[in-house]
């Protein structure tokens, strides 16, 4: 972090022409009167009272609060003109309010800019890294300034919340010294490739002054970050299985060329599934199984399963989470009736006539007359209705460590057995009435009939984080989500 020697400064009372004398001049040849207020006070046995009284000011407070306060823009208006600075000669010089000397003009007081950012830093490319919350803006007139903030190999992210995704983009922006401060804070910079980067920040008064213009400069080093892969899924092409008979499913496999940690959660529709390595147990419809570990260990796990489809329309959910990506792929199965070997594809009939109908007819004197085939009906299956999702909202506003409803549950058939998968980020769920309360970052997989899961599901809470969180509800083969936002204190 580059640092700045405080100045020695020497102050004399020059009686003769009425002022007081400061050498040297602040780092960038400027003085103001705040500084000299504050050097005369502490070089010197003047009281507020007296430096009040030379200065023309109405009261001692007035004279301490020019000193540290600097927002008093009448009185630093008036004052600035009984300041003379001589940049030659290091040297500045404050009368008192009844000997200005005629023809002098009163210096000009412009903006300051302190950069205490590494002289050089290194960040890596297409990451965003904050830069700027130590650079600080001075104002003593507490004008409005204007901020130009130039970026080089790189744009500029959160300031007004407008993002400038465009390389060497300038971004300029008016406002006090306290609102550009805050912009300056909450910045960040995107480095676009490997190499030098900077961002030069200029602001200025307005003003024609030499000092009514002050900039400085962040430097960075640019070095390529890492490419991380993307685990992929592949499931067996064209898979085929036999109504009520145990069928091998084929080849499910994981992949990642990094070999992260991983889990994949395996959930049957349709059918049941079973053949797991650490599984004994069998999946039924409503139910899923889940394992974690690395690609080779999740392919020894899937490597023999088994299908017994109990419907024509059969699938296999499989849905592989690594960190923050979410991969989900369904193996959909052409499922034969198991009598003559021809495979019923999902909705197919199994009437194989083509619309001909052969009926069989009798001769007679009368001529001939069809002979009518009794009618025989087919019994039809129960029609179960698909439990449906329903979130009472995906908008949550709430302050840091309140609990909010989690507003979940699902409609259909009491019995009809589901299963979902729940989790959070940022946040927590509590009262879960399965007593599995769900951490930030974890997630957990119910199953059941419709009334259980809305049993331990009646009385959930989710707890708000310190930042906005996000719940995600899988279910049926989509993703539903809560968006959780903190509301300022």
């Amino acid at each position: 972090m580059s640092t700045v020697a405080p100045r020695k400064y020497t102050v004399t009372l020059d009686d003769t022409n009425h002022c007081y004398v400061i050498k040297p001049l602040k780092i960038n040849n400027t003085m103001d009167v705040a500084t000299f207020f504050r050097v005369i006070k502490a070089k010197t046995k003047i009281s507020w009272k007296d430096l009040a009284a030379f200065s023309g000011l109405s009261s001692a407070s007035r004279a301490f609060r020019v000193a540290y306060l600097t927002k008093l823009r009448e009185d630093m208006t008036a004052l600035n003109e009984y300041l003379v600075v001589d940049a030659t000669s290091q040297t500045a010089y404050f009368y008192d309010k009844n000997h200005k000397p005629e023809g002098t003009i009163a210096v000009h007081v412009g903006p300051t800019l302190v950069n205490n950012e590494p002289t050089s830093q290194t960040v890596t490319t297409n990451i965003p890294v904050r830069v700027g919350s130590r650079v600080n803006i001075g104002d003593t007139l507490n004008r409005n300034l204007t901020m130009t903030i130039t970026p080089t190999n790189g744009y500029i992210l959160g300031v007004n919340d407008v993002n400038l995704c465009s390389p060497n983009i300038p971004y300029v922006v008016s406002g006090s010294k306290n609102s550009l401060n805050r912009i300056l804070k909450n910045m960040n910079f995107v480095a676009v490739a490997a190499g030098s980067a900077s961002i030069v920040i200029a602001v200025t008064d307005h003003s024609t002054a030499l000092n009514g213009t002050v900039s400085t400069t962040i430097n960075m080093t640019a070095v390529a970050g890492t490419v991380v892969s993307i685990p992929t899924i592949t499931l067996p092409e064209n898979p085929v299985a036999v109504l009520n008979t145990d069928c091998n499913v084929g080849t499910i496999t994981v992949a990642d060329d990094d070999g992260k940690l991983m889990e994949v959660t395996v959930q049957p529709f349709g059918c049941e599934v079973f053949g797991f390595k650490s599984f004994l147990g069998v999946l039924v419809p409503g139910t899923a199984h889940s394992v974690y570990g690395r690609p080779e260990t999740l392919n020894e796990e899937l490597a023999n399963l088994k299908i017994r489809a109990t419907q024509t329309n059969a699938q296999i959910g499989v849905q592989l989470v690594c960190g923050k990506t979410i991969i989900r792929k369904y193996v959909a199965f052409s499922v034969a009736d198991g009598s003559d070997g021809n495979y019923l594809q999902p909705g197919e009939d199994t009437d194989d006539s083509n619309g001909v109908t052969d009926t069989p007819e009798v001769t007679s004197d009368a001529g001939t007359t069809p002979v009518e085939e009794p009618q025989v009906e087919e019994p039809q299956a129960d029609t179960v209705e698909e439990p449906q999702i329903v979130i009472n909202s995906s908008e949550l506003i709430g302050a840091a460590g309140e609990e909010l409803d989690l507003g979940l549950s699902f409609t259909g058939s009491d019995d009809t057995k589901l299963s979902t998968k729940i989790s959070v980020t940022g946040c927590s769920i509590t009262g879960l009435n399965s007593g599995s309360d769900i951490a930030d970052g974890d997630s957990r997989t119910f199953s059941g009939t419709v009334t259980q899961l809305n049993t331990k599901l009646a009385n959930a809470k989710i707890v708000l984080g310190e930042e906005d969180g996000i719940v995600s509800i899988a279910y049926n083969g989509e993703t539903n989500t809560i968006n959780v936002t903190v509301s300022a204190a």
